[in-house]
């Protein structure tokens, strides 16, 4: 079988081993890659002038870099602290992280949709259960994947109407921005759990797997892209009611990425460098980008969207930086201040929802925006609190 070569053995124990050997920049700078994507594709959610050209269709799919990534960290963490103390860690994330979810959504909605944050949590627990005993099976990780992903597609032949209030399946509430019934109006139903959580074992998957494997499995999806593109049609720039060729666009650049880079690497160049400080620098990186794109839409009324997107990327660099800089704040070592925290959070959509203004909406999006910026500064505060590291024979 393709999977039981003695060098894909030898994979199989990477993570354990990585998790004790110098930080692996390849992860890294995939993840940094993908936060260059996802300038590309947010600046238009915040100039809806902006028309989806070829760039934003390529980028669309980027996020899948972190979902993947975030699976190979949630192993080696499974290799480092017992479960009992990563799932709380993964809990607290899964609630503070709404307040990307308020961002985008303001008001009592952001509580509708599973974003980025709740699907990275669930898909880091799954893996981390999965991983609790020591490394799954390659045929483990490619069937669960296979599950995962095709369950989505057989619930829109046997159950189109079931969608599991909108977090298993996209909600049927959700009208694609591009179709009369919207009225030209964009929503963003978040990433529900069926296809999405089906990213993280892939992405664990193609970091063991051999540089042939990865290319037999670019090979596949390309394929499969092309023929159920030509047979049922695909609106590439369609994300959130994923199609089958969307979802192996998606598959594509997850073993494109680990074709490209093979893991272990520990030094590059210049530019390498950039993108894996922005990739281990990723949490950052996400909460304050939004400033850099507010800066980016000030360039966009002057000039073009390339040049806005150039902008917005060196600003978000730059941002990341200083903002990487930061120390966590002692106050933070208190379990009390992350529960202010949320709770300050929490009211900003019930506010937004009472007085409903729109003042209370700048106000709840502001107030979010900031708090995911402490969030993002003082994470390994919380990680502490959380986590309890082990030692493993």
């Amino acid at each position: 079988m393709l999977y039981v070569t003695t060098k894909n053995l030898k994979r199989v124990f990477k993570t354990a081993a990585m998790a004790k050997q110098p930080r692996d920049l390849s992860v890294d700078m995939i993840k940094g890659f993908g936060c260059l994507m996802m300038i590309i594709a947010h600046l238009p959610a915040f100039q809806l002038t902006v028309s989806y050209g070829l760039a934003t269709q390529l980028a669309g799919p980027g996020t899948v870099f972190f979902f993947g990534t975030a699976g190979i960290t949630a192993a080696m963490q499974a290799q480092r602290y017992p479960i009992q103390s990563l799932l709380p860690y993964f809990g607290v994330l899964f609630f503070l992280g709404s307040s990307w979810n308020i961002l985008v959504h303001g008001n009592l909605t952001s509580f509708k949709y599973v974003e980025i944050f709740q699907i990275i949590t669930l898909g880091s627990a799954l893996i981390c259960w999965l991983e609790r005993k020591g490394p799954s099976s390659q045929t483990t990780l490619l069937l669960l994947t296979s599950v995962l992903g095709g369950l989505k597609f057989i619930m829109d032949i046997v159950a189109p109407e079931f969608d599991g209030l909108g977090w298993l399946f996209v909600s049927n509430d959700y009208i694609p921005h591009y179709e009369e019934a919207s009225g030209g109006k964009r929503s963003f139903p978040g990433f529900p759990i069926f296809p999405w959580l089906s990213i993280f074992p892939l992405g664990l998957f193609c970091y063991r797997a051999s540089k042939q494997t990865n290319a037999i499995g670019m090979a596949a999806m390309l394929t499969i892209y092309c023929v159920t593109s030509y047979f049922f049609g695909a609106n590439p720039t369609e994300k959130w009611d994923t199609s089958i060729p969307y979802l192996a666009h998606c598959y594509l650049y997850l073993f494109l990425a680990f074709w490209l880079f093979d893991g272990g690497r520990t030094e590059t160049n210049k530019i390498g460098n950039a993108f894996a400080f922005t990739g281990k620098n990723s949490l950052i990186f996400f909460f304050f980008h939004p400033f850099a794109l507010v800066l980016g839409v000030i360039v966009l009324s002057l000039s073009n969207v390339y040049v806005a997107w150039a902008f917005s990327a060196i600003m978000a660099y730059i941002i990341t930086r200083g903002a990487a800089k930061l120390k966590p704040s002692p106050l933070f070592a208190s379990g009390w201040s992350w529960l202010i925290l949320g709770i300050i959070l929490f009211s900003m959509p019930i506010m937004d929802e009472i007085i409903d203004t729109a003042l209370t909406h700048g106000i709840s999006r502001l107030v979010a925006a900031i708090i995911g910026a402490i969030i993002a500064v003082n994470t390994p505060l919380l990680a502490e609190l959380t986590k309890k590291s082990v030692g493993r024979s």
